[in-house]
């Protein structure tokens, strides 16, 4: 028992009492050092000062010295200078230097610190001069009002320098200090272990003694703080609070005392918390207030009985959250805010862990959103308190992204997942209170003077910020996408859309409301992409189901105009194409997968006109308001987007133009997936596609739109006639080919007449009949083969041939456009006369066709001086000539004739040599030049090379055995035909010779 009581003194004196006299012993010591450190600033600043004043006027004189004089006497009312005697005579300047009196004493009370003079200036001289000034002033009291002028206009800085870290203070005071706190803490813990190891004191008194310890280490730190001990006392609150934690746990979880219940631990415990923030506001001791909020964080742990109680559990969290929030703005230690949402969502996790059923899911849902409305309500007021810092708003959304963790918790549990109304109740309140941080942080809010405290800087200078509502809709449009993935069925597929465009709505119409009340607040280019969310939402269920129902459509249609509205409230034509571009590929998904059944054609059709229409009604109306606002002067949502500049005119039309371009690419896409005997359905809408970009063409003046369209329709019909085309319904479609044919060769001459300037619609309607010649020459050759097929082409000229001369009649003789639609006219009627002639007869004859069509265009020129028909004409030369002269392949589209010299050699290749020496006529000056060189010289040498290449092939034919098919080519021999190849290559010479002669 002796040995007991001897280490129970020595632990007191060791671990107590010296400590505490170490302690006593620093501090005071601390304070004679900053009392004379405080004297010697005061010095300095006096020096200082009396320097500024003597230096302020730069006149050496009396009057400036009068006037330092005047200002150490003035100035300064608390330290006045040394008494001088009026009847003292003067003392030289060597004197007074070489025996200075003494310095003034410092003033009593403290004054600013100020940095030390540097060592080049002398401030005992400034003093002494001073000293000087004092005396002459009285010899002369009429300098007084000038040295009262002067110590008025001296203003000396009295701004203390930031303090340097005090090694020495830390090391000599603060570190012992803290670490004979760990000590006494470690004493008692090491006492308490020691007395339950050898049961010296009983259990009530040892916790007896804890309670007495850690009350008085708290009331000792009190008193001691009054006595200006802050380091001391704040170490010996924060010991007591401690132990005060830990003997409340041992009585509980140790001795279990009945007195302590659940109820009294817990509520002694919060009272244990509430003391430690109330000490920490009143010392100003921040490692009490982070103790005290472990405490109280750990409590609810400590004290559980493994039952669940959410409603005491978190209503003690939501008062400890308040509690810490209060103290951080009152001690502006903000980074407790957001360590309090960390705890709390550490709590609320835990408790998810261990007690959370589904049956529980309205409890977790007040839990979560009341936590989001607590913490952003804690921002709303620091904002109007304009003491808004970076923790809280950390603090502020961390409740949100946790709520966002948790539902994907409810997604992934199969009951809580088919609850569509519970999940999208969590996702609007944790959106609700993003939005909310978003909102009120939308404008820059002046505070005043900030503190030391980091993450005081002002919250909307932050980058990203202001993409708080894009960041929680993208979170929100994930999960719902996530949930319409895995959890969706055909029971929940219309709370899956009817979800994603309210939240579409939501994020779309909020900041333009916004934008509304803060005209120079332009609207983010994010805006625009959250209806571009809400269809790829829409996309995953067409993906995963084998069937959708029809009226996912309306949905989408609301959607799409959602965009367009937001598109013209922001100004901004990207939201529409990415919808247009979004809606065309879900429409393109949702046709592959409707059932291969003809039952599925007036839906799929349904769909396409239903987009045409809507993209290029509300394109037109967007795309003129937009430009509108633009030209207006209102800042463009795409800014930061696109290019700038790139909006204009002919961009805005070109909204409705895709608008009606894709559906054409869809109706391929049907004519792929259902089997179609009978076009007209396809074809009856892709005329009204038609009709709608040639009414474009007129509305909005873009004359391009024809030739698309031409385009687009033509590949529905080949679409078409590849997979479907029969026999059997050969009339019926022939009737839709020759209607899509003289819609656009009519479309000019009926809506444009006399107007050549749009040069697109006449050039669509001259080249219509070549592109759907080759449809309807296919059907003819399969439905009705006959020996007059040349004829086809000979048809489709006669219709050239009369839009040429209509085109001589409307457009004006001295329109600049007029040649060149009389050459495209003029060309197609030429290629169709020229083309009778491959198709009548063999195969030679295309290649005659060909320098035939050349010539022509060439002698066309000579009657429409348009300079692309010598570039063509002279193509198609060139293209006969490669044919003739380098294909081998040529000498066998025919069997080899019987008679000699007048053959199929001789015309083949004799019409194509007339036909270039007579392009070469036609090409005289000042008609020679093609693509600014003269042709005229190719031309000639081209025709003269395919001559010697019929002379030597009909050589080689006529000494050709009997009874082979093709020609052979042999030099050596034979010496008739030696001969014959001799003489023929003198003759040809001898006739260049001539021509060249007389040419």
């Amino acid at each position: 028992m002796e040995i007991v009581i001897l280490l129970l003194i020595v632990a007191v004196v060791f671990v107590i009492i010296l400590p505490v006299a170490a302690m006593y012993k620093a501090s005071k010591s601390q304070s004679q050092v900053e009392a004379l450190k405080r004297q010697l600033e005061d010095l300095q600043w006096e020096l200082r000062r009396l320097r500024e004043q003597v230096e302020a006027r730069p006149d050496p004189g009396p009057k400036v010295r009068t006037a330092a004089a005047a200002g150490v006497a003035q100035g300064q009312p608390k330290a006045p200078a040394p008494t001088i005697s009026k009847t003292e005579p003067a003392v030289p300047a060597s004197t007074m230097s070489a025996a200075p009196p003494p310095l003034p004493p410092p003033a009593p009370d403290p004054k600013p610190a100020i940095a030390p003079a540097s060592p080049a200036e002398d401030p005992v001289r400034t003093l002494l001069a001073a000293r000087k000034a004092v005396s002459e002033e009285s010899s002369a009291p009429s300098s007084k009002g000038n040295a009262t002028a002067a110590s008025g206009t001296a203003s000396p800085s009295k701004t203390r320098p930031l303090a340097a870290f005090n090694w020495e203070q830390f090391m000599g005071v603060r570190l012992f200090a803290w670490l004979g706190g760990l000590a006494l803490f470690l004493a008692a813990a090491f006492f308490v272990k020691y007395s339950f190891d050898h049961g010296l004191i009983p259990p009530w008194l040892r916790v007896t003694l804890g309670f007495a310890t850690g009350i008085g280490l708290l009331v000792g730190g009190v008193l001691l703080s009054q006595k200006r001990y802050k380091i001391t006392a704040d170490t010996l609150c924060a010991t007591g609070v401690v132990i005060l934690y830990v003997i409340t746990f041992a009585c509980r979880s140790v001795y279990q005392f009945p007195f302590f219940g659940v109820v009294p631990t817990f509520l002694l415990m919060v009272l244990v918390t509430a003391t430690a923030f109330l000490l920490a506001v009143r010392l100003n001791a921040l490692v009490v207030a982070v103790l005290g909020m472990l405490g109280g964080f750990l409590t609810p742990i400590l004290v559980s009985t493994g039952q669940d109680n959410p409603l005491g559990l978190f209503t003690y969290i939501a008062l400890l959250d308040v509690g810490l929030i209060a103290v951080a703005h009152v001690r502006r230690w903000n980074w407790l805010t957001l360590a309090a949402a960390i705890g709390t969502v550490l709590m609320q996790f835990g408790w998810v862990v261990h007690f959370f059923q589904p049956e529980k899911v309205f409890i977790a849902m007040a839990v979560f959103l009341g936590f989001c409305g607590l913490f952003v309500g804690a921002a709303a007021w620091a904002r109007r308190r304009q003491t808004s810092n970076l923790w809280l708003i950390a603090g502020s959304l961390l409740m949100p992204v946790a709520t966002f963790v948790f539902c994907l918790m409810l997604i992934e549990n199969s009951t809580t997942g088919g609850r569509p109304g519970v999940l999208f109740t969590y996702l609007l309140g944790a959106d609700l209170a993003v939005v909310a941080m978003s909102m009120m942080h939308l404008r820059k809010l002046k505070l005043p003077g900030t503190g030391a405290t980091s993450g005081e800087r002002e919250a909307s200078d932050v980058p990203g910020l202001r993409w708080l509502n894009a960041i929680s809709g993208g979170a929100v449009f994930l999960l719902l996408a996530l949930w319409t993935a895995v959890r969706v069925n055909d029971a929940l597929l219309f709370w899956a859309l009817g979800g994603s465009l309210g939240f579409a709505v939501l994020h779309t119409a909020l900041p333009i409301t916004l934008q509304r009340r803060h005209p120079d607040e332009p609207v983010a280019a994010w805006t625009q992409v959250f209806p571009l969310f809400a269809l790829l939402v829409a996309l995953v269920p067409i993906i995963r189901f084998e069937t959708i129902s029809f009226l996912i459509w309306p949905v989408i249609l609301l959607i799409d105009l959602l965009a367009i509205a937001a598109a013209v409230a922001t100004a901004s034509l990207a939201g529409i194409l990415l919808v247009l571009v979004a809606t065309a590929v879900v429409a393109f998904v949702w046709i592959l997968q409707v059932p291969v059944e003809v039952g599925g054609l007036p839906g799929m059709l349904i769909v396409i006109a239903g987009m045409a229409a809507v993209f290029v009604v509300a394109g037109l109306f967007a795309g003129k308001k937009i430009l509108a606002r633009v030209q207006a002067g209102v800042k463009s949502g795409d800014a930061g987007l696109l290019p700038p500049g790139w909006l204009s005119a002919d961009v805005q039309q070109q909204i409705p133009a895709l608008g009606s371009v894709l559906p054409f690419l869809l109706l391929v896409v049907v004519t792929a997936k259902v089997e179609l005997l009978n076009p007209s359905p396809v074809f009856g809408l892709a005329l009204l596609l038609v009709g709608l970009l040639l009414g474009l063409t007129r509305m909005a003046n873009m004359t391009w739109l024809p030739a698309v369209g031409l385009g687009c329709s033509f590949l529905v019909e080949y679409a078409w006639h590849y997979r479907h085309f029969a026999v059997e319904g050969a009339p019926l479609a022939l009737g839709w080919y020759l209607v899509f044919y003289a819609v656009f060769f009519l479309y000019p001459f009926l809506f444009q007449r006399g107007d050549g300037s749009k040069v697109v619609p006449w050039v669509t309607s001259a080249i219509s009949g070549p592109v759907h010649f080759w449809l309807i020459y296919e059907l003819a050759k399969r439905t009705w083969p006959n020996d007059l097929m040349g004829s086809i082409p000979a048809l489709f000229a006669l219709p050239a041939l009369g839009g040429l001369i209509a085109a001589l009649r409307q457009i004006p003789s001295d329109h600049p456009r007029r040649n060149t639609i009389l050459a495209w006219f003029g060309g197609v009627a030429l290629f169709f006369i020229t083309l009778v002639f491959p198709i009548q007869f063999e195969r030679q004859w295309l290649t005659i066709a060909w320098a035939l069509e050349g010539a022509a265009l060439l002698w066309l020129f000579h009657r429409i001086p348009h300079r692309g028909l010598p570039v063509v004409g002279v193509g198609l030369l060139l293209v006969a000539f490669v044919r003739l002269a380098l294909n081998p392949a040529v000498f066998a589209y025919q069997v080899r004739s019987a008679t000699p010299i007048f053959n199929w050699y001789l015309y083949s290749y004799g019409l194509v040599i007339l036909a270039f020496f007579a392009a070469a006529r036609l090409m005289e000056p000042p008609r020679e030049r093609v693509l600014g060189r003269d042709a005229r010289p190719l031309v000639v040498t081209l025709g003269t090379i395919l001559a010697f290449l019929l002379m030597n092939i009909e050589i080689a034919d006529y000494f050709t055995p009997e009874g082979q098919r093709s020609l052979t080519f042999r030099f050596g021999g034979n010496f008739a035909r030696d001969m014959s190849y001799t003489i023929g290559w003198a003759l040809f010479a001898f006739v260049l010779l001539v021509v060249g002669i007389l040419r």
